[in-house]
């Protein structure tokens, strides 16, 4: 960020009414860094310490390499050392010092213009339109159509990118600290997470990525970062497979992010400062688990899909290893071969994950594992209630005995009269059964089911 104050600084009265012209004023970009908070909702608050001199009265400050998707209206001022600074008004351009924006800011100056031929003329620039120049030039009017070179005289008129300009009141000179903060769009965080399973399967190590994109702008050197995990109501408008092969498994990365409650959210701090270009997207490691324990689930869910779905699940506990507020994010598992290779099994996507919760994550579809569902009854008890009765056969070719979770959607009043096998009612709509599967073999789960409504069932 660059900083400059105007020479128009007034003497300012309580009632606004005596302005006298003061001397000029100075300053110098000596920003003591910076802070980002980044939310997972493509937005960031910038905070920003400058050092100022200001003099009494109204100051002119012009900053560039402020965001050019920032938003106006949530610029905030503060000064450190003295209650009475405040901005009387801001501008937000986001001109850059293009030829027309610098022909139009020299409008009735002097510029030096060269023709096709080399030749050079300097005079008052009186009109620019459709690449036809016109100059006073020493009582001459001279026009050029689409010159070859134009020079312009030093103006601060014009600054490189996005700038705010600000009248800042001060009650008195002196050298100040200001902190400024904005929200900006186009700067966005998400979690990624890499899970290689481990000891047939029954551990998994577990690396967790905070992926920052910053497409806001501008670029933050060594910013103290902060990230918030959680839904921010606002009024306004994955990972390289190959990368997981790359990383070591035997040893444990250190934590770098230390992590809080915030209101209804949580908020992760990186204890270290990084930096941000404009256009980069980088990952910083966010978690480094080892021999976090695993379970494998077979769910069959008819209602949704005739194959069978794999799960691997753990708990969000210390004792297994995590324990913190995981973030929502893409977690994509491997699993080693014969050759000891990783191979990429499956991907998911999981929701904020408090502690003591249960992340499951659902990998792919089981390939020797099959299930088919048949009516094998129906009757009907009167105008508003019926009979059912269903055979589920699970058929399964692996060289071991598996357990499938039957996971059956009843909608009304229902009660299940008859069952092969044990079931739980989970809630009003679900009744899961535990169905064991020999290896090589099949396994058949029948069951009657009375459903009742409120109204009567429309033939």
């Amino acid at each position: 960020m660059v900083l400059f104050i105007a020479a128009a600084s007034l003497l300012y009265t309580q009632e606004m009414q005596a302005l006298t012209l003061m001397g000029s004023a100075s300053a110098q970009n000596t920003s003591e860094g910076t802070e980002l908070t980044i939310y997972s909702q493509n937005i960031a608050l910038v905070r920003e310490s400058i050092t100022v001199d200001l003099q009494e009265g109204i100051n002119v400050v012009n900053i560039t390499g402020v965001a050019s998707r920032i938003d106006p209206g949530s610029v905030i001022l503060e000064d450190t050392e003295q209650n009475g600074t405040y901005i009387i008004e801001q501008q937000f351009s986001t001109d850059n010092a293009t030829v027309t924006r610098l022909l139009q800011n020299s409008l009735g100056r002097e510029i030096t213009v060269t023709d096709e031929a080399g030749s050079s003329y300097t005079g008052i620039l009186l009109s620019h339109e459709n690449g036809r120049i016109v100059i006073d030039s020493s009582g001459n009017i001279i026009t050029f159509m689409d010159p070859s070179r134009i020079e312009f005289e030093a103006s601060g008129d014009i600054l490189a990118g996005p700038a705010l300009t600000w009248q800042i009141y001060s009650p008195e000179a002196g050298s100040r600290t200001l902190l400024m903060s904005y929200l900006t769009e186009d700067i966005n965080w998400e979690a990624n997470y890499i899970v290689r399973l481990t000891d047939n399967e029954s551990q998994a190590s577990i690396d967790g990525w905070a992926t920052i994109d910053n497409q806001a702008g501008t670029g933050f050197n060594d910013a103290r970062i902060k990230l918030i995990a959680g839904d921010v109501r606002r009024v306004s408008g994955g990972a390289d497979p190959e990368y997981a092969t790359d990383q070591a498994v035997s040893e444990q990365a250190p934590e770098q992010f230390n992590e809080e409650s915030l209101f209804e959210y949580h908020i992760y701090t990186l204890n270290r400062t990084t930096s941000l270009e404009d256009g980069e997207t980088k990952q910083i490691s966010l978690l480094s688990e080892r021999d976090v324990p695993v379970e494998r689930e077979y769910l069959f869910e008819s209602s949704i899909s005739d194959r069978i779905k794999v799960m691997m699940s753990t708990e969000n506990t210390e004792s297994n290893g995590l324990g913190i507020p995981l973030p929502g994010g893409i977690v994509s598992t491997y699993a080693e071969d014969s050759d000891g290779m990783l191979q990429f099994v499956g991907e998911d996507e999981i929701r904020h994950t408090a502690i003591g919760q249960e992340v499951r994550m659902f990998v792919g579809y089981a390939f020797d594992i099959t299930g088919e569902k048949t009516q094998t009854d129906f009757q009907s008890l009167g105008e508003s209630a019926e009979r059912r009765s269903y055979s589920i056969n699970l058929t399964n070719q692996k060289p071991e005995d598996v357990n499938v979770t039957v996971v059956e959607n009843i909608y009304g009043d229902w009660e299940i009269t008859n069952s092969s096998h044990n079931y739980t009612k989970v809630d009003a709509f679900t009744a899961e059964f535990d169905v064991d599967v020999p290896a090589d073999g099949e396994e058949t789960l029948t069951y009657t089911v009375e459903v009742r409504y409120q109204q009567a069932i429309p033939y």
